[in-house]
């Protein structure tokens, strides 16, 4: 648990620091609020709920899976990101 809640706290925490710098773009990160969030909320609660819920189940799922590829974009964007000196 405590690897995956902190992976979407880490979704949580640099999508804010887009938000704050508007480095990227504000969609990326509010998309990346929305991910970091639903993993952050659901990941402690799965074991309490567990499969017996569908619901539950599709929306940790889809945000789970949504996370690597925000990281994968987020790493192209940073590495495209020009230099201020």
């Amino acid at each position: 648990i405590g690897l995956f809640l902190s992976l979407g706290i880490g979704v949580l925490l640099v999508s804010i620091g887009v938000l704050r710098t508007n480095a990227i773009g504000n969609w990326f990160g509010w998309a990346g609020v929305i991910i970091g969030g639903l993993v952050s909320i659901t990941n402690p609660l799965y074991p309490v709920f567990g499969f017996s819920s569908l619901f539950f189940t599709i929306v940790y799922s889809v945000a789970f899976i949504l996370t690597f590829p925000w990281f994968a974009i987020m790493g192209v964007f940073l590495l495209r990101l020009q230099e201020t000196d």
